[in-house]
């Protein structure tokens, strides 16, 4: 087989993996969150999805270049490091580019670690593909195994970007607490407990809306219970389409938010 089909396979194969992969990832939390108004980064899902997929198609190539060696496996996992961190500045903002260098800097090492058996699954995918394709006796059944090896692999990568249980119960929460907030904003009742010391709200709190997680709950200036290290806390970030922004902390096993208003503050 010529060198050019070689690097075709390797090519579909890395869109194949990079296709359910990130479909998996990007969208895992919106099937298991359906109704939820989820924020979407500057690099959106879908543009997520379509970079993801152009990635793992140049790392198919790459690990088909030289078969008796390890240059084309490292290499393709230094393109995944790379690519991966640009997309992280894109999605930081240009504010936080020395802070993006320096998660770079001291995750290079891990994240070359991790992505090298990534491109040795797919060196072998590519090869299981070539050899089905050169041998008519059983290809089939090899082809069949191996995407099958490839959606049991997407499947499992794409499901750690599920949030944990009590990541999703909090967005529950705080969507519902947003809402019931609105409503009081529009019918001038009073406001929910937790929305009491958000400043801004019974003026801004109305319209269109996202929620956004994050596990960076020291970042808001609130008093919320002690907990263990055990214990997952969520910090959910709600914006407005008007520009007006709050943040509440859920600390387990309480489903009572401690809320602020950041739209100054971020």
């Amino acid at each position: 087989m010529s060198d050019t089909k070689i690097r075709m396979i390797g090519f579909f194969c890395g869109l194949l993996l990079g296709l359910l992969y990130s479909y998996i990832s990007q969208f895992i939390n919106i099937w298991m969150l359906p109704g939820i108004p989820h924020f979407d980064l500057p690099v959106g899902r879908v543009a997520m999805l379509v970079c993801t997929m152009l990635e793992m198609g140049i790392v198919g190539i790459m690990v088909t270049l030289n078969k008796e060696s390890l240059v084309g496996i490292v290499g393709g996992a230094l393109f995944m490091v790379f690519t991966g961190s640009y997309i992280n500045y894109l999605n930081s903002g240009s504010t936080k580019a020395v802070e993006t260098l320096l998660v770079f800097i001291f995750t290079f090492l891990p994240r070359i670690v991790l992505f090298i058996p990534s491109a040795l699954f797919l060196r072998w995918v590519s090869s299981q593909i070539e050899q089905a394709v050169t041998e008519a006796a059983g290809s089939i059944g090899r082809i069949t195994r191996v995407v099958a090896a490839i959606v049991l692999v997407s499947v499992v990568g794409g499901s750690f970007s599920m949030f944990s249980a009590e990541a999703r119960l909090a967005l529950q929460d705080a969507n519902q607490l947003t809402l019931d907030g609105i409503s009081s904003v529009a019918q001038q009742t009073r406001l929910p407990a937790a929305l009491t010391p958000v400043e801004g709200f019974s003026t801004h709190g109305y319209g269109a809306y996202t929620l956004d997680w994050s596990d960076k709950v020291d970042s808001l200036n609130v008093i919320r219970p002690e907990s263990d290290s055990s214990v997952i806390e969520s910090l959910i970030i709600i914006r407005f389409d008007n520009g007006y922004k709050f943040g509440c902390v859920y600390t387990p096993p309480s489903r009572s938010p401690k809320c602020i208003n950041i739209t100054l503050v971020q």
